[in-house]
């Protein structure tokens, strides 16, 4: 996804929260699989800029209840930043 589509889709999902239409998809899920995804989709990219992009996480159960595409969603905000 190019910058400019996701400056418009996180504007959207803002303005959407703030006038309380938002609708989450609240079902379980498996948050190490959701970071381990968005990590993988975004080693290339930062390989190219020259970072190294590695994730560790421990063993264990990370079974929760959320939307998964806007824990996604969240979290390559934050690899992006």
């Amino acid at each position: 996804m190019t910058d400019a589509v996701n400056f418009v889709q996180n504007f959207l999902t803002a303005s959407n929260i703030e006038r309380g239409t938002f609708i989450y998809d609240m079902q379980p899920l498996d948050f190490k699989n959701i970071v381990t995804k968005v990590f993988e989709e975004h080693k290339d990219i930062a390989k190219e800029k020259g970072l190294a992009l590695e994730i560790a996480v421990e063993e264990g159960d990370y079974t929760m209840k959320g939307d998964a595409g806007q824990i996604a969603q969240v979290v390559k905000n934050l690899i992006d930043n």
